[in-house]
């Protein structure tokens, strides 16, 4: 695992709602206490559009519907996002860009904000919707009105990110316009999570990024 620090702008995130940002917590288990490093494993083996985490939370089962369950389940931060590279690319070449992950207590640390219910909490969105305009400026107006290409988080579903493929990213017309969003350091931590290869039919190892040690000031 290698940490480092780049300077980048966000070029793009996922999910495309920013009510979905944040995610109900998994339930503790009475296993939880035997190691501490089950809960990070977990949390980076999953990613932001996973099945678990994307639950219609204005559905109609119990949990949605329930006020008093929603206000005492745990809710914790789950996002990506898409970064280009600040420096000035080779001459006829595009920036390289980067999803990374931004998730729990390293979503807190850039938010400065608690996770909670966004769709139950609307003053709690538009506190996340100005932090994150500070942040990448007016990308996700950009992105409403169809400004980036027509790729909703494409960069942010692909499940494991290699250099041909963020090679490939960059032909599928992702904010195609240059971002106005402010170029900021960050700090980025590489890790490798078990990815099952298709043509293989086994088990692989995929590089993933996650963001931490940043916040918005």
């Amino acid at each position: 695992n290698i940490n480092s620090r780049t300077t980048a702008r966000v070029v793009d995130f996922f999910p495309p709602n920013l009510a979905d940002f944040s995610v109900p917590a998994p339930k503790p288990s009475e296993f939880d206490v035997l190691s501490d490093c089950s809960n990070s494993s977990d949390e980076e083996n999953s990613s932001p559009n996973s099945s678990s985490e994307t639950t219609d939370l204005n559905s109609s089962g119990s949990e949605a519907s329930n006020d008093d369950t929603s206000q005492r389940r745990k809710w914790e931060w789950r996002f990506s996002l898409t970064l280009e590279d600040a420096c000035a690319p080779v001459p006829g070449e595009e920036p390289a860009r980067q999803e990374v992950y931004v998730v729990s207590e390293d979503a807190e640390f850039l938010l400065r904000m608690d996770a909670t219910n966004l769709r139950r909490k609307p003053q709690a969105l538009a506190e996340l919707r100005e932090k994150l305009f500070l942040l990448w400026g007016d990308l996700e107006e950009r992105k409403a009105a169809g400004g980036d290409g027509g790729g909703e988080g494409e960069g942010a579903k692909e499940q494991a990110v290699t250099d041909k493929e963020s090679s490939q990213w960059q032909g599928k017309g992702l904010a195609r316009e240059r971002p106005k969003g402010r170029p900021f350091e960050c700090c980025l931590k590489e890790y490798g999570v078990k990815d099952r290869e298709a043509e293989k039919e086994s088990w692989g190892w995929a590089r993933r990024f996650r963001m931490f040690g940043t916040t918005i000031v």
